[in-house]
């Protein structure tokens, strides 16, 4: 099968042949490398909001046939310094004072510690850097002789029960944003939190940081662009525009949350599914039951390992049983090629 490959400005995309469902991550990579003269090393691969690791493969991912990977490339890094002069004895310090307790850089002692059990929060996806209103379920300390990273937060992602809880250091917390910005306030240089979708800059999508570049106004259109911040490792995209330049909040500092017992806003994220919204009472045969639409008994439907397609099982025809085991394959019947059923392993 083949895919399309997207780097996330839009900017260049180009189809990566010859490969099947068991293509390692790695293999893709070296594939783009080909392509787009892109390191290995420099490749972050994200598909439908998850980050790509390497040891998996597309089937893990769930990539289909003619599916977009969006390809993001690490920035490089910065030439070394030049070596420091040793002081020797003729040079002796003139700053005979200690060194301070925080170095430039070093999370301040009174940002750990900040956040209690069933307290509302924003955590950072650490795989897509985007923020997501979480709840701190419980603090632990970290490994003995860390110092620096002492407090862990064990948070649940609100809306993402199956993640479970995630552990997660004290700069991937904050307290959850609750200002949101007028127009007025918005200026160059200024960082917010914002809601932006790479892979369409035209819909809804998740809610990053992001530092204003700048702002335009006309009597009938605002227009802001921003460099979107996609976590810690100083990857961002570069000039992006805002379409909802209405809902952009305030970066929330830790000790400096809203002490009311007023709950703080919800924020709306992007639909996973373009075609229903994911309206849980609209039929959708692109998200749900290929055959009837429907969205209930996601226990009882079958994927095609072809075309990603769900069924329920009682909707094929003929109807299936049960479910096959986990490490067989199976097709559907609008593949043309093989029936409704199962195949074990290697064959087809």
């Amino acid at each position: 099968m083949w895919i399309q490959v997207r780097t996330m400005d839009g900017r260049e995309t180009h189809r990566i042949d010859s490969l099947s469902k068991l293509t390692k991550v790695e293999e893709l990579r070296e594939r783009i490398q080909e392509v787009f003269g892109a390191e290995q090393d420099r490749q972050r691969l994200f598909y439908r909001g998850k980050q790509m690791e390497d040891g998996h493969t597309l089937f893990d991912y769930s990539v289909g046939l003619n599916d977009i990977v969006q390809l993001l490339l690490r920035q490089l890094p910065p030439p070394p310094p030049p070596p420091s002069v040793p002081v020797t004895a003729e040079e002796p310090d003139d700053d005979d004072s200690p060194m301070s307790e925080t170095e430039p850089g070093e999370e301040e002692p009174s940002a750990r510690g900040l956040y209690r059990i069933k307290e509302p929060v924003d955590a950072r996806d650490l795989h897509m850097g985007a923020w997501f209103e979480a709840e701190v379920v419980n603090v632990t300390r970290g490994s003995p002789g860390d110092p620096a990273d002492d407090v862990i937060y064990h948070v649940k992602y609100e809306g993402y029960p199956e993640n479970g809880a995630v552990q997660l250091r004290g700069p991937d917390v904050r307290p959850r944003a609750r200002s949101r910005l007028s127009w007025e306030e918005l200026r160059a240089g200024l960082v917010v939190m914002l809601n932006y979708n790479p892979d369409d800059p035209k819909e809804r999508g998740y809610w990053y940081d992001a530092e204003i570049l700048r702002k335009r106004e006309t009597r009938t259109v605002k227009e802001l662009y921003a460099r979107v911040l996609l976590g810690q490792a100083g990857d961002s995209l570069d000039d992006c525009r805002i379409k909802f330049v209405d809902e952009i909040y305030r970066i929330e500092k830790p000790g400096s949350s809203d002490q009311s017992f007023e709950p703080p806003p919800r924020r709306q994220n992007g639909p996973e599914c373009k075609n229903c919204k994911d309206n849980p009472r609209v039929k959708c045969r692109m998200c749900a039951c290929h055959v009837c639409g429907g969205k209930q008994d996601p226990g009882e439907q079958l994927l095609c390992d072809e075309c990603d397609m769900a069924f329920h099982i009682y909707c094929l025809d003929p109807p299936l049983a049960s479910l096959p085991q986990d490490d067989e394959d199976w097709y559907c019947p609008e593949t043309g090629t093989i029936p409704a059923r199962w195949c074990p392993p290697g064959k087809s």
